[in-house]
This record gives structure tokens, sequence and C-alpha cells, in this order.
């Protein structure tokens, strides 16, 4: 079940990044490279001042603020430099902390945390529909998510 779901992030990465980059192709230039590798930089360090919030017992709560400098880098640099920061934070995540095996839900969850504000701020300023697209994925992903985590019956094993 994890395979599947590996599979499924994968999937889904290799989806939004050829759509992002096929819609908005990327222009490389030193000035954005710069700013980009600031905003991820400081997204790390900023994700180090983060709050365990303990429920029921367990620290299972994290606060943290680490998204806020990924989504203006979004905002500010587009849908490509979004969805590079938002794969590059992840690796720099795991290389200075490495905790467990590397989950692509979270590789996923960090692209879709800078490219979304990307998409609404492009979509604003061009009057497409890709906002709608986006939260359409974004509901159908979570509604999968979740039956997955209901009818899954050994938790002994998903959490370990």
């Amino acid at each position: 079940m994890v395979l599947f779901s590996q599979i499924a992030c994968l999937v889904a990465i290799v989806c939004l990044g050829v759509f992002v980059f096929k819609k908005y192709p990327i222009q490389l230039q030193l000035r954005e490279m710069v700013l980009a590798s600031l905003f991820v930089v400081l997204a790390l360090v900023v994700s180090y001042f983060s709050i365990m919030i303990p429920l029921f017992g367990f620290p299972s709560l994290k606060l943290s603020l680490s998204q806020i400098p990924l989504m203006c880098l979004g905002i500010l640099l587009g849908p490509s430099y979004a969805f590079i920061a938002g794969v590059i934070y992840d690796v720099l995540g795991l290389l200075v902390n490495p905790t467990s095996f590397p989950f692509l839900g979270f590789t996923l969850n960090n692209i879709l945390v800078a490219v979304i504000p990307a998409l609404w701020y492009q979509y604003k300023h061009s009057k497409q529909s890709i906002l709608t697209i986006s939260m359409v994925v974004g509901v159908v992903s979570t509604i999968l998510f979740i039956t997955y985590l209901w009818t899954y019956t050994n938790t002994a094993e998903f959490i370990s």
C-alpha cells in the first residue's frame, strides 16, 4: 500500500510538472534564480522555528511558518520557479534534517504549497480557470487520501 501511495504521488508530481512547465515556460535569469534560492534558504531557516503542540499526550501538531516564503516565491516568480523551489526545499530539508525514508507525498505537499498561490496569482491577472483546476485536483486528492486512511485496517503498520 505504501508503494501505491509513492507511485500515485510520483505520477501527480510528474503531471503537475508537465502542466506547469508547458503552460508557464521557465526563463532562466540570474536575478530570479538568486531570489528563488534566498526564499528556499529562508524557508529552511524558518522551519527550525516551529512549535510542537501535544495532543492526547503525543507531540502531534506542528506549527511552522516555513510555507510562507514558498508562497511568496510562487507569487513573485511564477509557477515554474515555485515548482522547482518546492522540490529543492524538500530535498534540502531531507539532507539537512534526515528523519527517515523520503515520502513523495511530502514533496508533493511542498510543491503544491508553492504552486497553488502562484497559479492563483496568475489566474487573477490572466482570467483563466487555473484556480478551478487546482482546487478540483486538491479536493480529489484529499478525498482519495481520506478514503485511503479510512479503509486502512492495520494502523500499527501505517504508523511505523
